[in-house]
């Protein structure tokens, strides 16, 4: 059966997304982006932009600027991980994402996940960001940090046990309505869209947990093009029906700008610490570069497409 117009269509625009990262990438291999007080982040947005062009790494000029991105987020580890930038303590969700990044690459992850995110967890399988405690807030437990730490370990294959405390902890942490509240971000989409990732992956989702997710996902309000590529992203994960994602695929494609990119989304947040911290801007934050967007919405689109071809074969 041949494709059908929208995938033709969404082939094209991967393609002119690809282009778009690859053609922005630095020469010493980070894709920078977020701009708060003039800090921008090297180490943890490459990690993520890169996990995102992992699966096109058998086309040379990717497998080449993944190669770079590499030899960036290596330079930049320290004995305790990685983070925000170079000048950053280390962080449980960039040090999740970059590990996840390097089992992408083919890296044997296990020695590395084990000796760095066993300590932002605690027995309880909670997960903070931060382990400094006087960085108040920062180092309290959030599950949208957990989630990316369990996806990491699931994909260095290291600690069973610990991720089955991650596990048990994020389910015990769902709201009543089976999705999970950001702190990180200013849309309850992003926990709940990697933390149902992560379930779904490391053992699965009740069905009755599954289709809340699936309906909440079809009513929540997803204003930018990265909550509705993670949208779409779960929903792909779960096999939920073509056409409730076909919809979320032609919103994006309608989004794509002509230089390959999508628009930047005003997600990220910078909680305060204790009562009265102005040390930094709250936000909502954008990927000034629309790295961050771009990348995950790629993946998101290709991960319907891989799904919407086998189906039609």
């Amino acid at each position: 059966m041949p494709p059908t117009p929208l995938l033709r269509q969404a082939g094209e625009a991967l393609r002119c997304a690809v282009h778009y990262l690859l053609c922005n990438q630095a020469r010493d291999g980070f894709w920078r982006d977020y701009c708060i007080k003039e800090v921008t982040s090297e180490g943890w947005t490459t990690a993520w932009v890169g996990w995102c062009l992992s699966p096109w790494a058998s086309d040379p000029k990717v497998r080449s600027g993944l190669n770079r991105a590499t030899r960036a987020i290596l330079d930049v580890a320290t004995p305790g991980g990685w983070g925000y930038n170079r000048q950053s303590v280390a962080d449980a969700d960039s040090t999740s994402w970059a590990i996840a990044f390097l089992a992408a690459r083919g890296f044997r992850c296990k020695d590395i996940a084990t000796a760095m995110l066993p300590k932002f967890i605690s027995p309880a399988g909670s997960v903070r960001t931060f382990l400094d405690p006087t960085r108040g807030t920062w180092s309290d437990v959030h599950v949208d940090v957990a989630s990316l730490a369990g996806l990491a370990l699931l994909a260095a294959r290291a600690l069973p046990e610990l991720q089955r405390r991650v596990r048990r902890a994020l389910l015990n942490a769902a709201k009543s309505g089976g999705t999970w509240q950001s702190f990180w971000w200013a849309s309850d989409i992003y926990a709940t869209v990697w933390a149902g990732i992560f379930l779904n992956r490391s053992g699965g989702i009740s069905q009755t947990h599954a289709s809340r997710l699936s309906s909440w996902l079809q009513a929540v309000i997803a204003s930018s093009a990265l909550e509705r590529a993670l949208v779409l992203l779960l929903l792909s994960d779960l096999g939920h029906d073509t056409c409730s994602c076909a919809r979320l695929v032609t919103d994006l494609l309608d989004q794509q700008m002509s230089s390959g990119a999508w628009p930047s989304s005003p997600l990220l947040l910078i909680p305060a610490r204790h009562a009265g911290d102005t040390a930094y801007p709250v936000g909502p934050h954008s990927d000034v570069n629309g790295f961050v967007t771009t990348a995950l919405t790629a993946i998101a689109i290709l991960s319907w497409q891989t799904r919407s071809k086998a189906i039609t074969h």
